[in-house]
């Protein structure tokens, strides 16, 4: 129940009025910025102030008020920001195609799986796949950001969507990328969307794997010879067909072209090289020929012990094992610490060998489960058939996937029809209203100030027109993007579902049975004095619960592999203190800082490695963008609110896709400048180093005697980085934290710290404005639609509120006939440019 409220200051001098209406601050724009200093400097004779702003009134001393005068504000409109979009993914579209087009036409080992730009030295394309994978992540954003955009206009509601679902008891979600509204817009609309959604998953999967690094391998044979091998004249038998164990033969007929190295000298050689080594006879100090140790199928005497390969497909970062085999934890033929020479220099003179025995089964090569015992045997000194380490340090590549590059510019392509079918439909709205722009420039004598552009757009428009239904009605047909673009539409025609709702909340409606809606909507709620609120109540608690659940799962995960990898560390003896961890570097594999399960059976093809990595280096990626995507969400959410809140403490000009002579335009649709370019830059950033922390990366290997390459041996493993995995958590968390963060944020009451506007007068029975507006909050609509149409019923004599700065509040119907009872009350709460806004107070106050 209200009682009579207290009426407000006001001038009768023009200027005042006018100034009153207009203060702005100095975060608006420039143009509104610059008002009150020109009404000032006016020289303009008292007149009586009519109740309401006037276009026609303001022009003469505001020439940026009239809405026929757009040019300054036209790059902003929708339909310059869409080409611009188009634009943009159609530059990518180029460059996609011309590196694949390059890429292809180099021809240098081109297969299924990958090709190769160059050969070099590792230093130099390890920095190259740093800087690329740096430029496919910024054009990435830039892609999916311009997808993004027009998914939300998809979603968006036109007017006519919002009258029907009004009139259904249902709403929209205005101002956000609505997955609640995709079930409400018609089936195109629903498909194209579903295409840029479904193509930006895609491109998560599989784009930061276009391009990867390979670093050379050495596949070489290791012969385990008794020490008296040269009193053998048998030659060695090999079970095994492979060429690289031919050669040991060959340096046993000729052993004085070998380098003779001493235990400590082999050891210090093969230990830390993973490239460049070639085959080694290792002789034994302990055991002859006739003490039975020979490798079947050779006779009991023969000389030949064992026989090893450097390297398995999948194991190529662990080409060294087996200097390490007395430390090996069977079954299995790997060290339990890390094999480098810190390790085995205090083994140096107590090198031994293990050789694995294992039971004869029909597995038809050795498995850990047939494991049975072990031999040792010391090892007295090697013969190598020597050392190509310096020429394959330059022999690292920088690689690509052709069917990668190719997937990756047909899913481009499907986001530019998307885009420009966007772009079609925004355009139609576009013509229609330049249309009504041309006339009333023709109204108002401007026609020699635009006349060629004028016959051009009319030319334009009139082969338009004929395809046109010309039962169109133009702003029902326009689609509601932002807070001010609904705003706008329900000030110029309003909405008859939500008449004498002006208190409705979203919160309201959310809770009431779908079938009981439509009679909410439209129902009177009484003036409550409200409670203090943050900007978290803005956001529904179950979008909070299910958004952070899901976040909380993605830093579990992030904190699980760097506890993963800080383990495997500890067990194998590799430092973990920061300067170590630094000096790795960022995205750069080491051999121990690889993931062996990622990329399947051993069994497995190349092509089924190679994308198995692929999915397992990204899978991440996805995670992180749709987390990224919710958060956007909810930030939009808040900003939305506290956009629609500021309304009541000062008159803002309406922030539109299409503004209008003082509209205020709108780029990142309803985020503002200051939010969406550090959350674009930090989602760019978080995609970037998720790329730098997992990765896909290839052997390139080369096989002895003459080390020539073997592509079909060349293998792909998942590498991670411990120091993009710290910095990856870091930044996931300032990124996930920021929206909670804000959301402690008051968003009912003003900053107490700053000083009154002046816009609105303090009125008798409060000792503040902060105090005043702190008790009569605008009703906290959320991004409802109906709750928003509620509280945007004008007064009928308010005909160019959506064109002005406004705000919202209390307007007397007639101000000489105001009548406050328990069952009338002659006035509404709406947003207006009324000079006389007042605010009703409480019957029990």
């Amino acid at each position: 129940m209200l009682t009579t409220p207290v009426r407000s200051h006001h001038d009768n001098v023009l200027s005042s009025e006018l100034s009153d209406a207009m203060i702005v601050t100095s975060s608006e724009n420039a143009i509104l910025q610059d008002l009150r200093r020109r009404l000032v400097t006016a020289n303009t004779p008292a007149v009586h102030s009519p109740r309401f702003a006037r276009i026609n009134i303001l022009k003469p001393w505001i020439p940026e008020a009239d809405p026929l005068l757009t040019k300054p504000q036209r790059r902003s409109h929708r339909n310059i920001v869409l080409l611009t979009q188009l634009a943009i993914s159609f530059v990518v579209l180029l460059i996609n195609i011309i590196l694949l087009a390059k890429s292809i036409g180099r021809e240098r080992g081109l297969t299924a799986t990958y090709g190769q730009y160059f050969e070099g030295d590792c230093d130099k394309v390890k920095e190259y796949n740093m800087w690329l994978h740096l430029g496919i992540n910024i054009v990435s954003t830039i892609l999916l950001g311009a997808s993004n955009y027009c998914a939300q206009i998809l979603v968006a509601p036109t007017r006519r969507e919002v009258d029907t679902a009004h009139a259904k008891g249902d709403w929209f979600d205005i101002g956000v990328h609505s997955f609640r509204n995709v079930c409400r817009i018609p089936w195109k609309r629903r498909v194209v969307w579903a295409f840029l959604v479904v193509s930006s998953i895609l491109l998560h999967l599989m784009w930061n794997s276009a391009i990867f690094s390979a670093s050379p391998v050495s596949l070489y044979s290791i012969g385990m010879v008794t020490n008296d091998f040269a009193n053998d004249t048998k030659p060695w038998i090999f079970s095994e067909t492979y060429p690289w164990f031919q050669n040991l033969n060959a340096m046993r007929a000729n052993i004085s072209r070998l380098e003779r190295l001493n235990g400590t000298e082999c050891m210090e050689r093969y230990v830390d090289a993973i490239y460049g080594m070639k085959d080694l006879i290792v002789v034994a100090a302990n055991i002859t020929m006739h003490d039975g140790f020979a490798k079947p199928p050779n006779v009991n005497d023969s000389s030949l012990v064992d026989l090893r390969v450097s390297l398995f497909k999948s194991e190529w970062p662990l080409a060294n094992a087996w200097v390490c085999s007395a430390f090996w934890n069977p079954p299995h033929w790997l060290p339990d610490k890390v094999c480098n020479k810190d390790f085995m220099k205090t083994h140096a003179r107590e090198w031994t060998y293990r050789q694995l025995i294992f039971r004869e089964t029909n597995r038809g090569q050795e498995h850990p489960a047939d494991y049975a015992h072990s031999n040792y045997f010391k090892i007295d000194y090697c013969l190598s058939d020597g050392d190509e380490s310096s020429e394959l340090s330059k022999k690292c590549a920088l690689r690509f996937s052709p069917i990668i590059l190719t997937l990756v510019c047909v899913i481009n392509l499907v986001k530019c029809i998307c885009i420009g079918y966007v772009a079609l439909m925004n355009f139609d709205t576009e013509l229609v209203q330049a249309k009504v722009k041309h006339d009333g420039e023709k109204r108002d004598n401007r026609s020699d100030r635009h006349s060629r552009s004028s016959r051009l757009k009319m030319s334009l428009l009139n082969s338009w027109n004929k395809l046109k239904q010309p039962a169109d009605i133009p702003y029902q047909a326009i689609s509601n993007v932002t807070l001010g673009d609904i705003i706008c539409s329900f000030l110029i025609h309003e909405n008859p579902h939500t008449i004498a709702s002006y208190q409705t909340q979203q919160s309201l409606l959310d809770h009431i049975h779908p079938l009981h809606k439509r009679s909410i909507i439209g129902t009177t709620r009484d003036l409550v004095v409200p409670k203090e609120k943050l900007w978290f109540h803005t956001v529904k608690r179950r979008r909070w619960l299910w958004t952070y659940s899901l976040v909380f799962l993605f830093i579990i995960i992030l904190v699980g592999l760097n506890v993963l990898w800080a383990m495997e560390y500890r067990r194998i003896g590799l430092p973990q203190d920061s300067a170590s961890i630094v000096r790795q570097g960022l995205g750069t594999f080491q051999r121990y800082t690889y993931i062996p399960w990622a990329t399947g059976r051993e069994d497995a093809s190349q092509s089924q490695k190679f994308f198995l990595a692929t999915f397992s280096a990204n899978v991440l990626q996805l995670f992180a963008n749709g987390l990224l995507l919710l958060i956007t969400r909810i930030m939009t959410t808040m900003l939305v609110a506290q956009e629609w809140n500021a309304f009541i403490f000062r008159r803002t000009a309406l922030r539109v896709s299409h503004p209008r002579g003082l509209q205020r335009s709108s780029y990142f649709l309803s985020m503002p400048l200051d939010f969406g370019i550090p959350l674009v830059v930090g989602k760019a950033l978080l995609q970037w180093l998720l790329s730098q922390s997992i990765f896909v990366v290839q052997s390139s290997q080369f096989s002895t005697p003459d080390l020539v390459r073997r592509p079909e041996r060349d293998a792909s493993i998942v590498g991670y980085s411990p120091l993009g995995l710290i910095l990856t958590l870091v930044l996931a968390v300032v990124l996930f934290a920021t929206p909670f963060i804000l959301g402690l944020k008051r968003i009912i009451a003003p900053n107490r710290s700053q000083p009154s506007t002046g816009d609105m007068a303090v009125e008798e029975g409060y000792d503040t404005m902060s105090e005043r507006l702190a008790r009569y909050p605008m009703p906290m609509v959320g991004t409802c639609s109906a709750a928003i149409s509620a509280a945007c019923h004008k007064h009928p004599d308010d005909i160019d509120a959506h064109l002005m700065p406004v705000t919202w509040g209390f307007v007397w119907d007639d101000p000489n006939e105001k009548i406050t009872n328990s069952t009338c009350l002659n006035g509404r709460f709406c947003f207006t440019t009324a000079i006389d806004v007042e605010w009703p107070k409480p019957e029990t106050e």
